[in-house]
């Protein structure tokens, strides 16, 4: 009944919060990332829609949502670049980081590229600035230093560092396919540092491992690449614990490999597990 209202009340024009928040706060299109920020949550919806509020009157857009979590209400959206994906939240400057992934199909021009989104008024976020990154950026995080930004790009094999101490800008592109002058493969697509900011780990989707980078440069350690192995398609990554003893989690989004099992893609080569989460004690 609360779906055939809210299609209706939306078909009508009707807006805000139709439906009793239990049903769900609306937000955007496809919302994905969650970001706790504060009192705040910010949340990415994942998929573009037509608005007059677009940056550079364009057609189309992704929506950065600011939800006050003692009210359970949006109290601000921000327009961004097309189908925002990756958040990243510097509390102290009270900026936001959007990757927006579909760009490259805009105002792009082939890549894809970070906003920078101010959050000095949670009921009026508004767009600064933007950078042109790689394809497809997907995981962004800040170094907790708050000096540098680093961006997954999936559909080129690298990382895009941006130093984000003044106006951000792109200082370094690390690749991180296994070898030189193979075809792209690795997929980074989650991103995560250690306690103390000295390493970063990069989720290679396509690898299934986890690799270890320099947490200053994303350069490779020891001069050539370091992997974790994971399961099936790590795709999201979490550490716990202190800068003596940590834990690194990765969420392997396939399971363990593929094995007896009906797959609705793949008919019987599918997984029986349905995803795992593996566990590393570091360092």
């Amino acid at each position: 009944i609360h779906n055939g209202i809210d299609g209706v009340a939306g078909r009508l024009g009707a807006g805000g919060q139709v439906l009793p928040a239990v049903d769900g706060i609306r937000v955007t299109s496809y919302p994905g990332t969650l970001v706790t920020w504060g009192s705040h949550v910010l949340a990415a919806g994942t998929l573009s829609e037509a608005s007059s509020a677009c940056p550079g009157k364009r057609p189309a857009c992704g929506f950065l949502s600011v939800l006050d979590s003692t009210s359970d209400t949006v109290v601000g959206r921000a327009a961004v670049g097309m189908d925002p994906i990756g958040i990243a939240v510097d509390p102290v400057r009270k900026l936001a980081y959007v990757t927006n992934w579909a760009d490259e199909a805009g105002r792009g021009a082939g890549f894809g590229t970070v906003s920078v989104v101010s959050l000095a008024d949670p009921t009026k976020p508004v767009e600064k600035s933007w950078v042109r990154v790689g394809h497809h950026p997907s995981a962004v995080v800040l170094s907790p230093d708050r000096t540098r930004l680093f961006v997954a790009n999936t559909n080129d094999d690298s990382l895009s560092v941006l130093d984000v101490r003044g106006r951000p800008r792109v200082v370094a592109t690390p690749s991180v396919r296994p070898v030189a002058g193979i075809q792209v493969g690795a997929h980074p697509d989650a991103l995560a540092f250690s306690p103390d900011g000295r390493t970063l780990f990069v989720a290679l989707a396509g690898m299934n491992a986890v690799e270890v980078r320099d947490g200053r440069t994303g350069a490779a350690v020891a001069g050539h690449p370091m992997y974790i192995p994971t399961g099936w398609y790590p795709s999201a990554l979490a550490v716990t614990g202190t800068a003596a003893k940590y834990r690194l989690w990765v969420t392997n989004a396939k399971g363990i490999g593929p094995s007896m099992g009906y797959n609705g893609s793949v008919l019987a080569n599918g997984t029986a597990t349905n995803g795992t989460v593996s566990v590393v004690d570091l360092p």
